[in-house]
C-alpha cells in the first residue's frame, strides 16, 4: 500500500548562490509569483518555500486538507506554465 508518509521529505531550502543565473532564475520566479492569485501565492509560500506539512496550511488558512492539496496542485501547474516549464504531452 503507498503511503505519503512514508517517503522521505526532499530538501526545499533554496539555494544562495548570487550569480548572475540564479539573479535571473530568482527574478523570472518573482515575475510568476506576482501573477498567481493571492490564495495560490499564499500557499506556496507555506507549502513549498517555508516548508510547511498539508496540516499546518490547514490550520492557517481555515481550509481543508484537501483543498490545501489541491490548491497546492494547481498552483504549482500555473507556476510551470507561467515560467514555460509546462510539457504538452
Amino acid at each position: 500500500m503507498f503511503r505519503w508518509r512514508s517517503w522521505p521529505r526532499r530538501s526545499r531550502t533554496l539555494p544562495r548562490e548570487t550569480g548572475p543565473s540564479a539573479q535571473l532564475a530568482r527574478m523570472i520566479l518573482d515575475q510568476a509569483m506576482s501573477r498567481l492569485k493571492p490564495e495560490d501565492r499564499l500557499v506556496i509560500t507555506l507549502f513549498e518555500l517555508e516548508d510547511r506539512s498539508v496540516r499546518e496550511v490547514a490550520g492557517l488558512t481555515g481550509w481543508s486538507e484537501t483543498r490545501v492539496k489541491v490548491r497546492a496542485f494547481r498552483a504549482r501547474q500555473t507556476l510551470k506554465r507561467l515560467i514555460g516549464g509546462d510539457d504538452e504531452r
